[in-house]
């Protein structure tokens, strides 16, 4: 379990948790509510040309792009839930 930081004299970037998931490295962010801006999450993932990013938060499941965002109750299922895709 890792984390990411980018900073520059105008602005900074990072991501909570990097992860290796089914043999992919995986950066996940975790937000306190069902908002939250992904910024970080989204300059992560086009830098690196990852195809899949992990938002845990207090919202209802769901894929957007390359964004999966998952509940805070479905966190056992991180390994099921990232195989499907």
């Amino acid at each position: 379990l890792y984390f990411w930081e980018n900073s520059s004299k105008t602005s900074s970037a990072e991501i909570d948790f990097l992860m290796n998931l089914n043999g992919m490295i995986t950066p996940i962010e975790v937000k306190a509510g069902a908002a939250g801006h992904l910024k970080s999450l989204k300059q992560f993932l086009e830098l690196k040309k990852i195809p899949l990013g992990i938002r845990i938060y207090d919202g209802p499941l769901h894929l957007n792009d390359s964004i999966l965002s998952i509940p805070f109750y479905l966190i056992s299922q991180l390994m099921r839930l990232t195989a499907i895709r």
